[in-house]
């Protein structure tokens, strides 16, 4: 893949090119915008044009560096992607094999996106400090690769931070997040951004169009897509229905009062390997309310969710106005709780009060005292919960 086949992102396209084409790159680099716009292809193809002996703006992507690159064996190749903790002490050489195995997994899902349990430790950023260090061994430049760099822990994002201020000649880091604004200021000061859009209807539906996908389903991408093509094209395969129908009967239960639904929800999308599903459902939570609210604001046709007409009509008739704007902030608020590695329930606590219209989620009977913890009105997150 070369930059030109980015559609849409012209502009970063652009600035990349420039950088490229002139030989003065800057010695930090910070790709960043929405989920699912082409960030973590785009930074692989910054890094493989950076490594390749060919010159230009892009890379060849045939010879051996280009090869070494893709299959994250290039030894100036440095890639960092955020982990689940494990308990004991480690070496250098089990720390570099467990994040390469680490990356290549990230890099193969189809979602691209880490568990919020998970966070880049100050040991790995520690050993990229070292490894960054060395002259290149085959390339022009010894590189550093993090993906989804809001989530360093604190003591390792010091520690890059020291890097940054006086960056190895023949070093090039370049950082990736979708939540630019988490990332440490200082860290932020020091990266020159390249920003990627949201695709515009038109470009998303051409590709879906593209590979085969049935019309019906094309605009089903377009719709739940939000300007994401991957996020689209999940959506036009139906890898999303259920997660659709969990936010469906999030929305249901809590008009509802149904609170068996709240814990249920918090009981099988509490761990750690349904925390990204619990983000995707909070998500499309947000395109029902923004849909209901442009449909009572004068546009009545043409939403994400328009195929759902019972439940909108359900919202419209049980939420006014300050309660849909109201749930509107709580949706954002759980989701900074979630990435703040706060419990499921607490996360979900304001949300489904605001929707509920009641103080919050009662313990159902039979529940044993302590096995949840108490829910405060607050959304303070409890003693030792971010990680």
């Amino acid at each position: 893949m070369a930059f030109e086949q980015f559609a849409g992102q012209g502009n970063a396209v652009a600035l990349a090119s420039t950088w490229l084409r002139s030989g003065r790159l800057p010695h930090a680099v910070l790709i960043c915008g929405p989920v699912g716009t082409g960030k973590r292809e785009f930074a692989i193809e910054l890094v493989k044009a950076v490594l390749c002996p060919s010159t230009g703006a892009r890379p060849c992507g045939v010879c051996h560096a280009c090869r070494l690159a893709d299959s994250m064996e290039h030894p100036d190749l440095h890639a960092l992607v955020p982990v689940v903790a494990t308990k004991g002490v480690r070496d250098e050489a089990a720390l570099s094999a467990d994040m390469r195995e680490a990356v290549l997994a990230f890099l193969q899902s189809n979602s691209g996106v880490c568990s919020s349990a998970a966070n880049i430790s100050r040991e790995h950023i520690r050993l990229l400090q070292q490894e960054m260090s060395y002259a290149p061994a085959m390339g022009p430049r010894q590189v550093a690769l993090i993906f989804d760099a809001e989530r360093m822990h604190l003591t390792g994002a010091s520690a890059l931070l020291k890097i940054l201020e006086e960056p190895p000649a023949d070093s090039l880091f370049v950082l990736v997040s979708s939540v630019p604004d988490q990332i440490v200021p200082t860290i932020r000061s020091r990266c020159q951004r390249l920003t990627l859009r949201r695709l515009p209807a038109e470009l998303i539906r051409a590709q879906l169009a593209a590979s085969g996908c049935p019309p019906e389903r094309v605009e089903l991408g377009v719709r739940l897509g939000g300007g994401s093509l991957q996020r689209a094209r999940a959506a036009a395969r139906g890898d999303l229905e259920a997660v659709r129908s969990t936010a469906e009967r999030l929305l249901r239960g809590a008009l509802a009062g149904d609170d068996g639904v709240y814990w249920d929800l918090v009981e099988k999308l509490g761990g750690r390997d349904g925390r990204t599903d619990l983000e995707l459902v909070l998500q499309l939570c947000g395109l029902y309310l923004r849909d209901v609210y442009v449909a009572v604001h004068g546009r009545a046709e043409g939403g994400s969710t328009a195929d759902r007409g019972q439940v909108l009509a359900l919202l419209q008739a049980e939420l006014s106005d300050e309660r849909l704007c109201a749930a509107a902030l709580e949706l954002d608020r759980a989701a900074e709780l979630l990435a703040r590695n706060v419990h499921p329930s607490l996360a979900l606590a304001g949300l489904w009060q605001c929707l509920r219209g009641a103080d919050g989620p009662s313990r159902p009977a039979g529940r044993e005292a302590g096995a949840r913890p108490a829910l405060r009105r607050s959304g303070a997150a409890p003693e030792g919960a971010e990680g």
